[in-house]
């Protein structure tokens, strides 16, 4: 069977950007070596063969290249001086796709045409189903462009291929509106004015990648990802189930800035986003950076640079209701200049991870905070959520907690804050805590007198003395260290915290806090400091003799 060859395009450039006139493809024997020619055609009935290796035109063209059987080529793709190119040695040709690429200049688009006439010839190229390039030059672009066939590619050479939209009314730039795998990479897409959205999407498992995209329309948002609608996931499928439109989303090392307004969104999740992943990205001069403004599952926002938002970085919100907001990773990110980092509002929260982010320089005002979850529509059936191992810069507060839902956060540990007024405030202040469960059975020192039994969960005395320390990096604020013991009959058991401060030359112990009970109970130590490599805490239990003997079991410590 005759297969159509094609490298993705029509023209082929080089690795500056030009094009590779004078360039060659050689056909060789799949698993051979460069000099074990194999037979290619011009035609699909294989009766006129071409000439080996083929030479491309002033253009970068090579003009229809057929194979009989595309798994058993080798193809070597060299410029005028016979180098071979980065990525130019494929063997077999087998996983290169077989239909040809069309340039939007075959079909008159011009960076002298009108902005109209391109949009109208860059659609004709788009309506082929084919892939579609765009050369290295600026095409001012005047209307919408629909990409609506599956697995089909708008691409270009970087920055240097421009498609700059300046629409008539207020509009969209590239809608993606239908199919799904479409892809959009290396081009710059450059929103001039009336641009509401730079990108709709409205399709399954688009890819963005390598790609700049500018909107400095005021309020115009970047990628726009559309709530969902009801429709078929495939063709053959019933009964009819949702469109999930965001599902397996990826935008991936692209830059992405736009015109620093409130409500101008760079890259915006709709309802029942699933799988999405933002990586790699640089996002500058938002209202908000990355927004999921509805119910969503599996979300990863992940080395990305979140500069300048007039609003927030990352928002996840639903005014006004509950919906399951579950997976979301936030991690390695660097946010510089955002009023807050990492906003949750109006959501039942599970899974949510804000882990090993570096936020610098809140605003020249320190105002607001790295974290805040507001007060709206909060779901008290959230979980799992930890806010761990960040470096916090120049913030007013570290954790804004005005919900009910904060009480389910589940660990602030290791978070190294410099230049912070303070480490939590709202009236949920106090749920920014680290948990640490600490088990006397391992790693007490017994003092003086004896256990009356020992267990893996549990300590028996009734006139003993043992200590227990108190793990506490440098990087923790200590705002109060809350313990629990249970005491199972028996009286007299005093439990104190101690600190050893040491110098150069001596060590001193003294008593923190006393807190002696006779019931089981939570009990509460003030702090109210950082850690301090030169001090370490333990705790000092003791049981006097008196009544009964008693159970003392692990202490939970809630350290903030």
């Amino acid at each position: 069977m005759a297969t159509r060859f094609r490298l993705n395009f029509e023209q082929i450039f080089g690795t500056s950007a030009q094009v590779l006139a004078g360039g060659s493809l050689t056909f060789c024997i799949s698993g051979g070596s460069p000099t074990q020619l194999r037979t290619i055609w011009q035609d699909v009935g294989l009766s006129v063969t071409k000439l080996n290796p083929v030479v491309l035109d002033s253009a970068g063209k090579h003009g229809d290249i057929w194979l009989d059987d595309p798994s058993q080529y080798r193809v070597i793709l060299k410029d005028v001086a016979g180098i071979v190119l980065p990525g130019g040695d494929v063997d077999p040709v087998d996983g290169v796709q077989t239909g040809p690429g069309v340039s939007i200049e075959r079909f008159g688009a011009s960076p002298s045409q009108t902005p109209s006439y391109n949009a109208g010839a860059i659609n004709d190229a788009l309506a082929t189903g084919l892939d579609v390039i765009v050369p290295p030059a600026i095409y001012p672009v005047g209307g919408e462009l629909d990409m609506t066939t599956p697995y089909q590619t708008l691409f270009g050479s970087g920055e240097l291929s421009q498609l700059q939209f300046s629409l008539p009314a207020l509009g969209i730039g590239v809608n993606i509106s239908a199919g799904e795998r479409q892809r959009i990479r290396n081009i710059y897409l450059n929103g001039m004015a009336n641009v509401a959205k730079l990108v709709a999407v409205s399709a399954r498992q688009v890819t963005i990648q390598n790609a700049r995209l500018a909107n400095a329309t005021a309020g115009g948002h970047g990628v726009y990802v559309e709530n969902e609608t009801s429709g078929l996931r495939r063709s053959t499928q019933t009964p009819r189930v949702p469109a999930v439109f965001s599902f397996g989303l990826i935008v991936d090392k692209c830059i992405i800035s736009g015109s620093y307004t409130t409500g101008a969104l760079g890259v915006r999740f709709g309802l029942n986003s699933q799988t999405a992943r933002i990586t790699n990205n640089v996002l500058e001069n938002w209202g908000t950076h990355v927004a999921v403004q509805d119910a969503t599952d599996n979300i990863v926002i992940a080395e990305n640079v979140l500069e300048r938002s007039v609003d927030r970085a990352v928002d996840l919100d639903k005014p006004g209701g509950n919906p399951f907001m579950g997976v979301i990773t936030i991690e390695g990110n660097h946010f510089e200049e955002n009023q807050v980092c990492v906003r949750a509002d109006g959501g039942e929260f599970h899974n949510l991870s804000i882990r090993k982010n570096f936020a610098y320089r809140n605003t020249a005002a320190k105002l607001n905070s790295f974290f805040y979850m507001a007060d709206v529509g909060a779901s008290a059936a959230s979980d799992d959520i930890a806010v761990e191992e960040n470096y916090i810069e120049d913030f007013d507060v570290a954790f804004g907690l005005a919900g009910e839902y904060p009480a389910r956060l589940r660990g602030t540990h290791g978070n190294t804050l410099v230049n912070v007024n303070s480490y939590s405030s709202g009236p949920f202040a106090d749920a920014a805590y680290d948990i640490r469960t600490l088990n006397p059975y391992y790693t007490r020192k017994l003092v003086s007198g004896a256990f009356l039994s020992e267990g893996h969960d549990r300590l028996e005395a009734k006139s003993a003395v043992f200590e227990q320390p108190v793990l506490v990096s440098t990087h923790d604020y200590l705002a109060k260290i809350t313990f629990l013991y249970v005491q199972t009959g028996g009286t007299g058991v005093t439990v104190e915290l101690r600190k050893i401060t040491s110098t150069a030359s001596i060590a001193t112990d003294t008593l923190v806090a006393t807190v002696t009970a006779n019931t089981d109970g939570v009990l509460s130590l003030p702090l109210g400091a950082y850690g301090d490599a030169s001090v370490n805490y333990y705790l000092k239990a003791t049981y006097n003799n008196t009544g009964t003997s008693g159970f003392i079991y692990p202490f939970r410590l809630f350290m903030r």
